[in-house]
């Protein structure tokens, strides 16, 4: 290929360099790819969550967040509803993957019976997933903080974008 034909001419200096920078761009593309994936199952997991919790307990909040949604999950989102400058309608929009992730664990029975049969029939290892992906969340989130997503992160990320598209849901 070109590249090999170009490696010819590079010093091993320069031919780390550009391994390097492709290593970099290979990331870059990892990283927004993942921070999309991630957006599109977040928007996902709300919104069947939340039309699942109403199905069954009713439209009310007495019904399906309060009987849907564990006690601790309603405390943390109020409690972080009130500290945010544009507080939105509802508590709900305060939940992360955690939440989620507890939310479909307390309700179990109900979403292994919703949920797209490929995720459905092992309850511990589709949570620990959720769980994984809110670790890879965080690493893009708060990039300082974490180790950048690695290509197995990404293959995670992609597998359960796919695995969980809106139109698989029963």
């Amino acid at each position: 290929t070109v590249m090999r034909v170009r490696r010819r001419h590079l010093g091993a200096h320069d031919e780390f360099a550009l391994e390097l920078y492709v290593c970099y761009l290979k990331r870059r593309v990892y990283v927004g790819e993942i921070y999309l994936f991630l957006t599109e199952l977040e928007r996902v997991l709300h919104c069947k969550i939340k039309s699942i919790l109403i199905q069954k307990f009713g439209e009310k909040e007495s019904g399906w967040w309060k009987r849907g949604v564990p006690e601790n999950v309603r405390v943390n989102c109020a409690q972080a509803r009130e500290f945010d400058d544009e507080s939105v309608d509802h508590p709900y929009h305060f939940t992360t993957f955690i939440h989620l992730k507890k939310i479909m664990d307390k309700n179990w029975d109900l979403f292994s019976r919703k949920l797209p049969q490929s995720v459905a029939g092992d309850k511990k290892a589709f949570l620990e997933e959720i769980g994984y992906l809110n670790n890879i969340r965080n690493q893009v989130m708060h990039p300082v903080r974490k180790e950048p997503p690695t290509e197995k992160d990404f293959k995670c990320v992609r597998k359960m974008h796919e695995e969980l598209d809106a139109k698989l849901w029963r």
